[in-house]
């Protein structure tokens, strides 16, 4: 095909786009069947460009696509129908730039229409415009061998994707959901595979997303199978890796797999830089032929999974070499998010109970999904060594392994009784050979009130003490979640004599006796409890009543006992230990002296009774001493208490015991001596005159 003659193939595509207006439409179901993907010999690599236009309406376009023989000009392969993609280069960069790496992807089966470089990404409507006539180009070449030879029925309408370099590549992002905004192309199939090469979303203003950048109006409406794969190199010195995986965060409708390759740079995507782009960059530590290797190794498997429906395609498209939940590439780091992905067709599901999206805590929900791969191959259908596994959880629970029934349905089965009242959503994910689908279904876990504990527990507290309780002693959830306190109000009784703190986190509450003595009255407290969680409030009120354990405290010194004086053989005196010691309960005091309640201690003889020490002096005995009393309540341990006592002497007259003396008296002298032993003393008495002693 001559170059006017692809020019005004490219005019027709022109005139068929203009002009256009926004109607959304649903995306059509994925078209089958697939065209398999290419097992054969690469094919030689044709390639036709066309330029239209002056200014702003300046199009032009290069087609790269499977040949017969290398070069300008050859004619199509007669093995398509061929897949293709829309690329869009970086800034300023013309369409030749990607003819190294278009070549790698024609080469095996897929057809890619380059479009010029862009130097901003969000210009939403300009941008799908473009794509749009690219789009009639297409349709143009499968309808007639006008434009280019052999194209005739050899390109697949109904699967295309979208790609690009840098600012490219943030284009292709930008418009990919938006498709269903064309009515000038009528029952066309939406792009469904989306590929960016060192995006540079740096025209985007941080934290913007598509509806932040669309036309007022448009829907976000991202086409199954909803999986972007994103390279990016380590080198790359215009386009960060974080700032790629930032902005595909923005979005739970696409699922993406991200690669920053080792050693890859920003502009070795391209055939060539400029003096100024080499200076953004850096110096790339692999050559361009390895960068490009290494990109068609896995963007290939891309297409071939998205556009032809080969899931096998998956695990060499996602680095999954060895297991289909381990990423492995010794050629690049990884992250990706794929829940936002559909690499699978599911059928009607079926929930048990049916026909409802409130359940209370008795139930448990059936959830079954028919699935088939995109292409319609059912479960006893596939390979016996693939992985199929079926993951459940609600959304913000721990996940759970679900089941695969003997039909080949997914099941989930899950229990209401572990899920908070309030608005959930069912996650269902089947994984085959690792690639996912994710369902969701939103339902209202119902909720039980509260259960208050009857009769209402007292609270007992010790006296001029404290008391920690828990919520749940007041009430239960029959849901299954903790009861917190929420507010505590004292509303009667003795108030003045009680406090009552909430903890923090609600769950317990401590309740203080703060009078000082002897106070034993209680209270009135108001409880409003509530069940934790972040779904329906659900509350209760109760009236608890406060009551005081008394404590028997020990008893206290309360004043020194003065000296008790008293006299030789004289009177008793009593020490009323009430008097120096203190009772708080106001009980009897007991005590003790040497363990005894009675007996002698130095000069006097003691007896305790009934809380009086009685201490009498001993019969002509005196002196001083100190009584030491062990007093107490009978309880708690006693005091010690000194009482001293002085027991002043009496000088008392000499009194004779007559069987103490032995008397002899010699008569026979007028002078008499008598001698008289008396208590072992001799004594001699003369006597002088008559003397009679008695007898």
């Amino acid at each position: 095909m001559n170059e006017t003659g692809f020019r005004c193939l490219l005019m027709a595509a022109l005139l068929l786009v203009m002009p256009f207006h926004s109607v959304a439409a649903d995306h059509p179901d994925e078209a089958l069947p697939f065209v398999p993907k290419h097992e054969g010999v690469d094919f030689p690599v044709g390639w036709v460009t066309g330029h239209q236009g002056e200014g702003d309406a300046h199009t032009h376009m290069q087609v790269v696509y499977p040949a017969m023989a290398d070069g300008e000009g050859e004619n199509m392969a007669g093995n398509g129908p061929f897949t293709w993609v829309q690329f869009i280069g970086d800034d300023g960069e013309d369409m030749e730039q990607y003819m190294l790496l278009a070549s790698s992807l024609a080469k095996r089966g897929h057809i890619v229409v380059v479009h010029a470089g862009v130097s901003e990404a969000t210009d939403f409507d300009a941008i799908l415009s473009s794509i749009q006539i690219g789009y009639e180009l297409m349709v143009a070449l499968n309808e007639s061998n006008e434009g280019l030879s052999g194209s005739f029925g050899q390109v697949d309408l109904n699967h295309w994707g979208l790609g690009g370099h840098g600012h490219g590549a943030a284009a292709a992002y930008a418009v990919m959901p938006f498709w269903n905004e064309r009515d000038a192309t009528p029952n066309a199939e939406p792009p469904r595979a989306v590929f960016g090469l060192g995006t540079d979303f740096s025209s985007w203003d941080e934290g913007d997303h598509w509806l932040d950048l669309a036309p007022e109006g448009w829907t976000v409406d991202v086409a199954q199978p909803s999986t972007g794969l994103f390279i990016t190199g380590t080198l790359d010195g215009v386009a960060e890796f974080n700032d790629v995986t930032s902005v595909l965060n923005g979005t739970d409708d696409l699922g993406w797999h991200a690669m920053q390759l080792l050693g890859a740079n920003h502009y070795q995507f391209q055939a060539s830089a400029s003096f100024f782009e080499s200076l953004a960059d850096e110096d790339a530590s692999i050559t361009q032929e390895q960068q490009i290797e290494h990109t068609a190794d896995h963007l290939v498997p891309y297409l071939d999974l998205t556009l032809r429906g080969d899931h096998a395609s998956f695990r060499a498209a996602t680095n999954r070499p060895n297991d289909v939940n381990t990423l492995s590439d010794p050629n690049a780091y990884i992250e990706e998010n794929l829940a936002g992905s559909a690499l699978l067709l599911t059928g009607n599901n079926t929930f048990a109970p049916a026909n409802r999206t409130s359940f209370n805590t008795s139930e448990t929900v059936n959830w079954r999904v028919p699935w088939t791969l995109r292409d319609g191959t059912t479960h006893d259908q596939l390979p016996s060594n693939w992985s199929v596994e079926i993951v459940c959880a609600v959304v913000g629970m721990t996940p759970f392994s679900g089941t695969l029934l003997s039909n080949g349905e997914a099941e989930c089965l899950f229990v209401m009784a572990d899920v908070a009242p309030g608005p959930h959503q069912f996650h269902l994910e089947i994984r085959v050979e690792g690639a996912p689908t994710t369902l969701h279904h939103a339902f209202n876990r119902t909720d039980a009130p509260l259960s208050v504990t009857a009769p209402v527990p007292f609270i007992d507290v010790e006296q001029r003490g404290s008391l920690e309780i828990d919520a749940s002693l007041f009430a239960f959830d029959p849901d299954g979640q903790e009861v917190l306190f929420i507010e505590a109000e004292l509303t009667g009784g003795a108030i003045g004599n009680f406090s009552a703190s909430i903890s923090q986190d609600g769950y317990t509450m401590v309740v203080s006796h703060t009078a000082p003595g002897e106070y034993v009255d209680g209270a009135d407290l108001r409880l409003q409890l509530r069940a934790d969680g972040d779904g329906v409030v659900d509350e209760a009120e109760v009236e608890a009543m406060i009551r005081i354990v008394p404590v028997d405290d020990p008893v206290v010194v309360t004043q020194t006992v003065p000296m008790q004086n008293m006299v030789e053989d004289g009177g008793s005196t009593s020490v009323v230990l009430s008097d120096y010691v203190n009772d708080p309960e106001g009980e009897m005091l007991m005590a003790s002296i040497s363990g005894e309640t009675e007996g002698p201690y130095g000069p006097v003889d003691f007896t305790i009774s009934e809380g009086v020490l009685t201490v009498t002096p001993r019969l002509n005995m005196n002196g001083a001493s100190v009584l030491h009393l062990l007093v107490g309540d009978g309880v708690n341990i006693p005091v010690e208490i000194d009482v001293p006592v002085y027991v002043e002497p009496v000088n008392d007259a000499m009194t004779i015991n007559a069987s103490y003396w032995d008397i002899e008296i010699d008569e026979t002298i007028r002078k008499r001596s008598i001698s008289v032993r008396w208590l072992g003393i001799s004594m001699v008495m003369y006597c002088f005159g008559p003397l009679a002693i008695p007898r």
